[in-house]
Formats: C-alpha cells, sequence, structure tokens
C-alpha cells in the first residue's frame, strides 16, 4: 500500500520532530514493514498490519507507550507466528 505523503507530513501529524520520525520509520524499514522512497512511504505486506493491528488494538502495547525497539520486537514475534502457522496449514 503506497502512501504519497512526506516523512515531514506524518511527523506533523504523530507530533514528533521530522528527525525523531526519520529515526523511528527508519527502524521499520529496516524490520521491513515499510519501504521508503522520496515522498511515498509503502506498508509493506497489508494483510500482516491489518492482522497486528486487530490483534493488539486492545492489549497492553496500546497502552503502556512502548519504545520503537519493543514495537519492533513485537512486530517481528507477531509476523514469525504468523508465519509459522501459514506454512504449518500448507499441504506436504
Amino acid at each position: 500500500v503506497k502512501i504519497p505523503v512526506k516523512q515531514e507530513v506524518l511527523a506533523s501529524m504523530c507530533g514528533v520532530s521530522r528527525g525523531i520520525f526519520s529515526e523511528c520509520i527508519q527502524h521499520l524499514a529496516r524490520a521491513g514493514w515499510v519501504e521508503l522512497s522520496y515522498a511515498t512511504m509503502a506498508l509493506q505486506n497489508a494483510k500482516a498490519w491489518k492482522r497486528y493491528s486487530a490483534a493488539h488494538r486492545h492489549s497492553h502495547w496500546a497502552l503502556a507507550n512502548p519504545t520503537i525497539q519493543e514495537l519492533i520486537a513485537q512486530m517481528a514475534t507477531f509476523l514469525t507466528v504468523q508465519n509459522k502457522a501459514s506454512a504449518a496449514s500448507l499441504p506436504t
């Protein structure tokens, strides 16, 4: 899912500086959750984002204000579990 918006705009929407936003979004890019290019951010695997959001909407993460490293670790764990479940359901 491509989002044609500059990081500066997203940073403003999040209420943080562009530098802080850039640092955090780079973590997500390195973890494979987003792809960044000039004035565009693309969410990778929209279905995974949707499942992650639904699974964690009311969890302690919504209340705890996790660090970006904690959030990425949680997302990575979520994807690992989802991928194992998908692989287990494939015919051999």
